[in-house]
């Protein structure tokens, strides 16, 4: 599981309206210049796999964000080449 936490300030150029209210340049109000956001997004992937032979396995993982956007499904299937040797460095 992971947690990502951010934090943004915006500092946006505020101009006076008729009335005398500071707004953006697209007529929004705003309070003062200044807007700052905090907000943690967090994330999983769940796994399951199964060793077949000695070079062959495979590997199913379930990755999400807790609803922010869709679930995403990977299917990992891993074949080893070579001779089989367990160390081959020594």
């Amino acid at each position: 599981m992971l947690s990502v936490t951010q934090r943004q300030v915006s500092d946006l150029t505020l101009f006076p309206d008729r009335f005398g209210r500071r707004v953006t340049g697209d007529g929004l109000f705003m309070p003062n210049g200044r807007t700052r956001d905090r907000f943690t997004d967090y994330f999983g992937n769940f796994g399951v796999g199964r060793r077949f032979k000695r070079n062959f396995l495979a590997e199913y993982i379930f990755s999400t964000d807790f609803g922010q956007t869709s679930p995403r499904h990977t299917l990992l299937l891993r074949y080893t080449f070579g001779r089989g040797e367990e160390n081959s460095w020594k």
